[in-house]
């Protein structure tokens, strides 16, 4: 089967948190620039977005067993909307809880998702006072049963990708700045994560950018976003650095005439700025991998120009399939 890349969406800024409900057949993003979240429904062809004018909205998904409910984080804010999926705006909000503010900026949540029983589970980082990440003051947290936030380690910067694999009870995620993958022992029933593990290193097989969004397919292979890469990857987490594919996408830039020293990107001359953020499996038999790309600006460097970035792409003819997004459960 061949595979092909085509585009879906575009005129994104900083799409993420690619969610697939196979219950309706949707898939629902966020552009975290926009301050907005999005339905596409493949099917049609139909997008729907609301504007929710709330600062860093970095994740939406569905709540289990209650229409037209979705959980977002928003700075640092747990909250449930109510939006019907087709209107402009939606019709209302509840907070649920909320992170402290440090005294030495704020707390905003990142890359968010449900695991296999309906647990929340996002990373968090902070914001300084006058802007910037700072350096390894993120936290990992999940939600529980009981609305109470429970912390797991910190240490990180900036938190992203995470996924399960219910079968080998294996949890796997991306402290994004380090460009390597990590897995834990993963016990569902007490939300307790443990024997952490270097699985996979970029470093160690020369991949540019850093990764970022993460899932896994039915096969138990872990597929990578990589923000400054312009790729996707798949990685066998039976075997310690694994590599076993790369699919490069449309959306690179190369600039010849500028350079960046970043401990983000961890080399010195940007070729290519494929701004690759997130991803899922999706479609009806669940083989479609839908991925996010970004259009944005980084220090000297001009944002990635073309229809080809800030645009949602869907890859089929892959031979795997994935599981579907998890409904959050409260």
């Amino acid at each position: 089967m061949e595979v092909r890349i085509e585009a879906l969406i575009g005129g994104l800024v900083l799409p993420e948190a690619i969610h697939w409900d196979q219950d309706n057949q949707n898939l629902y993003f966020v552009d975290t620039n926009d301050r907005t979240i999005y339905r596409y429904t493949p099917s049609t062809k139909i997008y729907a977005k609301a504007v929710l004018g709330l600062n860093n909205v970095t994740v939406i998904i569905p709540i289990q067993s209650k229409r037209d409910k979705f959980l977002i984080t928003h700075g640092n804010k747990l909250s449930v909307i109510t939006w019907d999926g087709r209107s402009d705006k939606i019709s209302g909000i509840e907070t649920l809880t909320a992170l402290d503010s440090p005294e030495n900026g704020s707390y905003i949540w990142c890359d968010g998702k449900a695991d296999p029983q309906g647990k929340f589970w996002a990373g968090a980082m902070i914001v300084g006072t006058r802007g910037g990440f700072a350096e390894k003051t993120g936290t990992l947290y999940n939600l529980e049963a009981d609305r109470r936030i429970k912390r797991h380690f910190n240490s990180l910067t900036i938190p992203n990708g995470l996924t399960w694999n219910h079968v080998t009870k294996k949890f796997y995620f991306i402290d994004s700045p380090t460009r390597r993958i990590e897995e834990f022992d993963y016990d569902a029933q007490n939300s307790i994560i443990t024997n952490r593990t270097r699985l996979f290193t970029f470093d160690d097989h020369d991949i540019p950018g850093a990764p970022d969004g993460m899932t896994i397919d039915t096969h138990g292979n872990l597929w990578v976003t990589c923000f400054g890469g312009g790729m996707v990857i798949k990685v066998d987490p039976t075997k310690r650095e694994c590599l076993l594919e790369q699919i490069r996408l449309p959306a690179d830039q190369v600039f010849k005439d500028h350079t960046l020293k970043s401990n983000f990107f961890n080399f010195n001359l940007l070729n290519a700025l494929g701004q690759i953020s997130s991803l899922a499996f999706g479609g009806r038999n669940m083989d479609e991998l839908y991925i996010a790309t970004a259009k944005i600006q980084f220090g000297p460097m001009p944002a990635p120009q073309g229809p080809e970035n800030g645009a949602i792409y869907r890859i089929t003819g892959l031979g795997v399939k994935g599981y579907p997004g998890t409904r959050v459960k409260l």
